[in-house]
């Protein structure tokens, strides 16, 4: 094998300043822009502000909110994540249904049971 020779020339301060703005970009204002698209719609969608039941069963999972009834159907459900608070149910590629873990009371494995059964284990994300 022959030797491998890095050159490295200066910086120069044009591109410091691009990659500190690069930074800041990545590490401020993309956090912030989710964070605002987020709020933007909690506030447009009207089941964030009544009360929400589900049920979940082999059909899939009926939200009743407001006198109106959503149905998702396993088949609709792209994917399950869990985290440490949540469990989001995406039916599209950004939109999911997440509810905070202590609604499910004692029924979290069986529903999360329920879910694998259902997607498959590839398709259920622990975090």
């Amino acid at each position: 094998m022959g030797n491998i020779m890095l050159v490295m020339g200066k910086i120069k301060p044009v591109q410091i300043i691009f990659y500190l703005v690069a930074a800041v970009v990545f590490i401020v204002y993309t956090p912030l822009l989710l964070k605002y698209r987020s709020k933007k719609q909690v506030k447009e969608i009207e089941r964030y502000h009544v009360p929400n039941e589900m049920t979940f069963n082999d059909e899939g999972i009926q939200v009743e909110f407001a006198d109106k009834k959503e149905t998702y159907e396993w088949e609709q459900i792209q994917k399950v994540v869990t985290t440490p608070k949540t469990i989001g149910f995406y039916y599209e590629t950004e939109k999911a249904l997440i509810v905070p873990k202590p609604d499910f009371g004692d029924k979290f494995v069986p529903i999360l049971t329920l879910a694998t059964k259902k997607l498959g284990p590839a398709r259920v994300h622990l975090r």
